[in-house]
């Protein structure tokens, strides 16, 4: 009993740490970068101007940043009540330098809200140069490359100095007591400041400052940038600079087609529903079709789909519209975890991928029924095969009779649900650390085909989100091919 619980002592900070990480929260205004500039926020805070080109990111994806040339490129985004932050701020961005700015003073502005030199006291912005080295000398003509820090607002990285090609992760926050500054996921700089209103009438540049006199352009790469209304903490700094890893050894793996867990006959009736799951898919993407593997399925054909979720859409059959989907969005990367959920709330069936509604289309009426048994990793008519099939871990699937808000997606994502048995409207949940039902009603508990196994080992079980994973809703190939099944 003594280990036992000693044991239970070592975990309890994981589980305290894990329940302080929800990226989504506060977002204000965030750019994956994913083909487009858009922000995804669902604040549009969209530019108005954009001349960057697109580039490869962090992570070796094709047009997934953007790449901005020091000289004439940069994106303007129009101020607004959702950019200006008051005492509660934080600015991240993943950054390359390729090259530094020559003008007067020898400031690389990369984002930035102000028209002035001072930032801080209503400006803010992330910035680098050779100020702490060169005593902010502007009379000198040419900069000192080598000895360039990174600097959010009232606070720098002083004593480590940056490398030209080499990714970095960003963060400045603000409380309204402290300004932070992290450098891949370090803190680098604390500063006690009381009294910032981080609000200012100035447009939002990412490149650039807007002053004709002192541009301080921007030469290099830039992904991944997010605006939260409140400081974000150490765990999520973590999380956003794919620093913080856990093991994780309770996950259903799905290595070959008819593999997959089936379960009860577990019918949602009426015109609500959500179904969610965790899923990383480590070596096959299925493109196969339209499906790309049935992550959740209750469905044999377009005729009587109960609901089905997949890593790009969902979809379901009701008795007024009959088969409707989601529009696809891009299908995921590997060797990324990602969380998946589908909601239908009678007149919207809705696809969020990470907490973030990607897509969304009319819908109306109850729900068609079935008798198939609900199938995890495979469509619930196991004869479709290959084309249904899953291929990769699975964890954390979970079916409500109810339509979850977003607000109640994002509480849970990356983390266990507490309390099973008193959660409103679930119907069934796994964890796969057993085929039970979590939820407590053994007749969905789940039976292992194939070559289906669980208690397997996720080695990318982190929760770090994957810029692929919030891709704005996309056109996929132009000959990719759509099959109702």
């Amino acid at each position: 009993m003594r280990r036992i619980f000693v044991f239970l002592l070592l975990l309890f900070p994981f589980f305290n740490l894990y329940s302080q990480v929800n990226l989504a929260q506060g977002l204000a205004a965030y750019y994956p970068f994913n083909g487009n500039a858009n922000d995804i926020s669902g604040n549009n805070n969209n530019p108005v101007f954009n001349n960057a080109t697109l580039t490869t990111d962090r992570l070796g994806n094709a047009n997934s940043a953007y790449h901005f040339d020091g000289s004439s490129s940069y994106m303007k985004i129009l101020n607004n009540a959702t950019i200006n932050f008051g005492s509660n701020v934080s600015v991240c961005a993943w950054v390359k330098v390729s090259g530094f700015y020559y003008g007067t003073c020898h400031e690389n502005r990369i984002v930035n809200k102000s028209e002035t030199d001072v930032v801080g006291n209503g400006n803010y912005a992330l910035t680098f140069n050779d100020a702490h080295y060169t005593g902010a000398n502007c009379t000198n003509p040419i900069p000192d490359t080598i000895h360039e820090n990174f600097y959010g607002a009232d606070i720098g990285n002083a004593n480590n100095f940056l490398q030209k090609d080499i990714w970095y992760s960003l963060v400045w926050t603000y409380d309204g007591s402290y300004a932070k500054f992290y450098v891949n996921c370090q803190l680098v700089d604390s500063n006690n400041i009381v009294g910032r209103n981080y609000t200012n009438p100035s447009d939002l540049y990412f490149g650039k400052m807007n002053a004709a006199a002192f541009p301080y352009w921007f030469n290099g790469d830039l992904d991944e940038v997010r605006l939260y209304n409140r400081a974000i903490n150490a765990d999520e700094v973590k999380v956003y600079g794919g620093c913080l890893n856990t093991t994780c050894t309770t996950w259903l793996k799905a290595p070959s087609t008819a593999s997959y867990v089936e379960c009860g006959d577990i019918d949602i009736v009426g015109d609500k529903l959500t179904v969610e799951a965790k899923f990383n898919n480590p070596s096959n993407i299925n493109t196969s079709n339209f499906h790309g593997g049935k992550i959740v399925s209750k469905h044999t054909s377009a005729a009587d789909c109960n609901y089905s979720l997949m890593d790009h859409t969902c979809e379901i059959t009701t008795q007024n519209t009959g088969y409707v989907y989601t529009p696809k969005v891009c299908f995921p990367s590997l060797n990324k975890q990602y969380h998946v959920a589908m909601v239908y709330d009678g007149s919207l069936l809705k696809f969020y991928r990470d907490g973030i509604l990607m897509s969304q289309i009319a819908a109306s009426g109850n729900l068609t029924q079935n008798n198939l048994l609900t199938a995890i990793a495979q469509g619930a008519n196991a004869s479709a095969g290959a084309l249904s099939q899953y291929f990769g871990l699975v964890d954390e699937v979970r079916i409500w009779n109810v339509a979850r808000t977003q607000q109640q997606i994002q509480q849970y994502m990356n983390d266990t649900l507490p309390n099973p048995a008193t959660q409103n409207g679930l119907q069934a949940y796994y964890t796969f650390n057993s085929l039970k039902n979590k939820q407590g009603n053994a007749a969905f508990n789940g039976t292992l085909i194939g070559s289906a196994t669980i208690n397997q080992i996720n080695p990318n079980c982190n929760f770090t989100l994957d810029s692929c994973g919030f891709a704005v809703p996309c056109n996929l190939n132009p000959n990719f091919s759509f099959t109702q099944n």
